[in-house]
């Protein structure tokens, strides 16, 4: 199951339109993954597991001012699929969180980012990669790949351990 709900607007996070957007894109991004969530949770469940693929994207991690509510809805859903890789461990089903930097597509051509786009073909290869490894994090294309190398680390050591194993490791208990 793919997940690649998303809207998009150039608002600053002052700007007049910050509120409209921020609740449309909120609607897309982060309750729309809710909704795919619940819906196709149970139906990955009763086929014996599976992979639910959220595309989320490297702003949710390097916000960009000029795309402040698509940047902060986009790190909602990057911590909603952590959530979901908690939850759907449990029923066998693999959740892989996509983050990637700009392809070549409809809101890529509208960001500002077209020149650096690459084509969306090399994006679904390293999905296609990342799942047979079985991965839980990609970073699709080459300014996400640079930036998921420094995040690798806080990654391996904060985010994937359970939460008992990094209190142990900050306070030595």
């Amino acid at each position: 199951m793919i997940n690649n709900g998303a809207a998009f607007s150039h608002t600053s996070i002052l700007g007049p339109n910050c509120i409209q957007s921020l609740e449309v894109e909120l609607n897309a991004s982060v309750l729309g993954l809710v909704r795919m969530a619940h819906a196709f949770g149970p139906i990955l469940k009763d086929n014996g597991g599976g992979a639910f693929v959220q595309i989320n994207s490297i702003v949710a991690l390097k916000p960009i001012p000029v795309q402040a509510t698509y940047t902060a809805t986009k790190a909602a859903s990057q911590s909603l699929t952590l959530l979901l890789q908690l939850a759907f461990a449990e029923q066998g089903t693999s959740v892989l969180s996509v983050l990637p930097g700009p392809f070549a597509t409809g809101i890529v051509k509208g960001s500002g980012f077209a020149d650096m786009a690459e084509p969306a073909s090399l994006c679904a290869d390293e999905i296609l990669a990342a799942l047979k490894r079985g991965d839980r994090h990609v970073f699709p294309g080459t300014i996400a790949g640079k930036i998921g190398q420094y995040y690798q680390d806080f990654r391996e050591t904060i985010v994937e351990p359970d939460i008992e194993e990094v209190m142990g490791r900050l306070f030595g208990s």
